[in-house]
């Protein structure tokens, strides 16, 4: 009798295992989908920029455990961009993920970056939001997205 209850206990527990094992693998490939997006759409957002004749200057810059996507800089300013984006079907676009949290560190990034290397321009908090719905690329710019709130 002891012995059936042994090799039940393993049986019963598979459905659990491999509902954890099939967690584990689509977390996993939905993260490594979803760094492809952010990667797809950054070079995205930096070609529309270039194309509107910014000149990068940095990708992805770390201050502190902040990062800021995009650094560009303009004729008379430089652009602090944060870059969304989305895969269509979604209820929300790619601009309407950013909270106050995420414009506090954006903030706080470029705050760093200006006073380090010296920067005498005016500053610009912006967003690109990119969709990427079927085979079509949907792009929206808000230059001065937001301010720091002195």
């Amino acid at each position: 009798m002891r012995s059936c209850l042994l090799m039940a206990a393993p049986l019963f527990l598979l459905p659990l295992i491999l509902l954890t094992l099939f967690k584990l693998v689509r977390e996993n490939c939905n993260m490594a989908y979803r760094q492809e997006r952010g990667s797809r759409g950054e070079r995205e957002a930096e070609r529309f920029l270039t194309d509107m004749g910014l000149k990068i200057l940095e990708r992805n810059w770390r201050y502190r455990h902040k990062e800021v996507d995009l650094i560009m800089e303009g004729r008379d300013s430089i652009h602090f961009v944060e870059v969304r984006s989305l895969s269509s079907p979604s209820l929300l676009k790619p601009y309407e993920t950013i909270g106050p949290a995420k414009q506090r560190n954006l903030i706080y990034a470029a705050s760093a970056y200006v006073s380090i290397k010296g920067i005498r321009k005016e500053v610009s908090l912006d967003i690109v939001s990119v969709l990427f719905e079927n085979n079509n690329t949907i792009i929206e710019y808000f230059q001065n997205a937001f301010s720091p709130k002195w």
